[in-house]
């Protein structure tokens, strides 16, 4: 992680997951708020009690404790925030020990999911309520100060960050995506709205694809949504069932082919020809895909309804050009 000192506190820069806090503009900061608990849930369909309070080695904590740890970090960033703004300035001492501990703490894991839930809810809640001003306040943290918007967007990063971690482990596990190797089938682009029409290579970075933008961001768009994926093989059975869908018409930037589409969630990592990228959340679809389908039903590609068919967003974690026909990896 870099630590470029910037305005409010070092920017946060990761290698591991993907977070650049530069590219959180402030709307996108509030905004995102909602996103952890999803995506922290989303991450951990499909695993039992037994493996979430399993820990992979003395080194690392378990599932459960990585979430639990989120929900910590967030109570502990709330309250920076609340006492920044009722004493701009304060001096709060060192940072609590958060660390791993020996023994294994036992997380009840459904009880904590709704409590980071919670905490994130209220954090956005009160973001939502700052003004310019209230937003650069600070406090002294270990000698150092971080504003308000620092910790706003810190807290993002901790929970992504662990999402990711509990994608590795569930790898470790045997839980994870299976490895499976495709190709890149095809590549699209538009200045908002869709379709997203094809192009013959496009640049890809941590903010997404050069020359691609949207209309909503608030609910399309940021960092943690800089691409959308989806699956040509999906899109093949949607056209078998009569839905007149083609690739690129329900706004994803890269179709790929090949790939065990639903095997893939939130924490899964896959490379498109040299860049790795990192799943974060299933696309919602809207009411502008309503056309791709015959009976307008454009939730038929909703992961709560019907997993496996839904796009997905991910965060590359590198940056080059790509054309179709590249390789497309599924990592363990």
């Amino acid at each position: 992680m870099a630590g470029i000192e910037g305005p409010g506190g070092p920017r946060e820069l990761c290698e591991f997951c993907g977070f650049d806090s530069e590219l959180y503009n402030r709307a996108d900061t509030i905004s995102s708020q909602r996103s952890i608990a999803a995506v922290l849930s989303f991450a951990l369909d499909g695993l039992d009690e037994e493996v979430m309070a399993k820990r992979p080695d003395p080194e690392t904590w378990s599932i459960g404790e990585y979430v639990d740890h989120v929900r910590d970090v967030a109570f502990a960033a709330r309250f920076v925030i609340e006492s920044a703004l009722a004493e701009p300035g304060v001096d709060l001492g060192e940072p609590p020990d958060m660390g791993l501990t020996d023994e294994l703490r036992m997380v009840d894991v459904p009880v904590a999911l709704d409590r980071v839930a919670r905490e994130y809810e209220t954090i956005r809640v009160l973001l939502g309520s700052l003004d310019d001003e209230q937003w650069q306040e600070f406090a002294v943290i270990g000698g150092e100060e971080r504003s308000v918007g620092w910790f706003a967007r810190h807290v993002l990063h901790d929970g992504l960050h662990h999402m990711a971690d509990i994608g590795r482990i569930r790898y470790e596990f045997g839980f994870g995506a299976p490895h499976s190797e495709g190709a890149l089938a095809a590549l699209h682009l538009s200045q908002g709205g869709v379709p997203k029409l094809p192009v013959d290579s496009a640049t890809i970075g941590p903010s997404g694809m050069d020359g691609d933008s949207q209309d909503d961001r608030r609910h399309h768009g940021r960092p943690l949504q800089a691409l959308c994926l989806w699956s040509a093989d999906v899109i093949a059975q949607l056209r078998a069932e009569g839905h007149p869908i083609s690739a690129g018409a329900a706004g994803e930037n890269l179709t790929v082919t090949g790939v065990e589409w639903a095997e893939i969630r939130p924490g899964t990592m896959l490379t498109v020809d040299s860049i790795p990228m990192l799943i974060t959340a299933y696309a919602i679809p809207c009411a502008k895909n309503a056309q791709w389908f015959r009976d307008r039903d454009f939730n038929r590609i909703l992961h709560e309804t019907n997993p496996g068919w839904s796009r997905l967003y991910a965060i590359p974690l590198a940056s080059g050009e790509v054309r179709p026909g590249a390789a497309v990896t599924v990592e363990p």
